[in-house]
């Protein structure tokens, strides 16, 4: 019978304390969406499965799965203290550089660099500074790291976002941080340390069964009706008084 997760944040305490999460046996799940009609959601999973060794240095191997598309390697991962550094896995590839810095404190900063835009082609080169620190909340129940990122050619693009110290940010272990101006975004909704949960956004208790009758139905979020046959995804649960997202796992 399938598991119903209710969309609150959640992350189990004991894990809370870790400092870094980039190691091998790390599954992340993060929702891309828009505001956009008609665009569609998808899940993308990450995976840090195995160890390889580049130029003689033993990095992470980062895999990623898109919606429907196949899972591919599309990086290798590398960390030094709170500096975790990418390589992408291509056959250009010579360069290691940082994604993320979780050791900044408030006032400093430092250049980070997208793998996701490196590999669309696009200026990868972003400058961020550390805004503030805040300690595991009961709204965020993970330290995070306020962060203003600035784009030198593009300053329209400058924003705030937010990072999970350690854990990565709401688009994962190394996805896109910015929120397009088309009404894009990502959700980290979960993510995993060999099968145990370390982090689950928007998801709390369980309900054991959901029974499908007039009053209470699942649809996806195309908007199409569902069983009780549903697979593991995104939907919607709407009864006669309200509709929340929730997880089918």
């Amino acid at each position: 019978m399938k598991k119903l997760l209710l969309f609150i944040l959640l992350a189990l305490p004991m894990f809370a304390r870790a400092k870094m999460f980039y190691k091998d046996g790390m599954v992340w799940v993060v929702e891309r969406g828009s505001c956009q009609p008609g665009i569609p959601h998808i899940t993308e999973t990450f995976e840090l499965d195995g160890i390889a060794t580049i130029d003689g240095i033993e990095a992470l191997q980062l895999f990623q799965t898109s919606g429907s598309e196949s899972r591919s390697l599309t990086m290798f991962l590398r960390v030094d203290d709170q500096k975790v550094y990418f390589r992408l896995n291509t056959p250009e590839a010579t360069e290691w550089y940082l994604l993320y810095d979780f050791s900044l404190q408030p006032g400093e900063g430092c250049d980070i660099f997208n793998p996701q835009q490196m590999m669309a082609g696009k200026d990868a080169k972003t400058h961020i500074e550390c805004l503030s620190l805040s300690e595991a909340s009961e709204s965020i129940p993970w330290p995070t790291m306020t962060i203003k990122e600035t784009f030198p050619t593009d300053p329209i693009f400058d924003e705030v976002n937010t990072l999970f110290v350690g854990l990565g940010s709401h688009a994962g272990p190394a996805g896109d941080l910015f929120n397009g101006m088309d009404g894009s975004h990502s959700t980290l909704l979960s993510a995993t340390y060999k099968g145990q949960t370390v982090f689950r956004s928007q998801a709390s208790a369980g309900i054991d069964g959901i029974t499908f009758d007039k009053d209470t139905q699942i649809y996806t979020i195309a908007g199409q009706a569902c069983t009780d046959t549903a697979k593991p995804g995104i939907y919607i649960l709407k009864s006669a008084a309200s509709a929340r997202k929730i997880i089918v796992q």
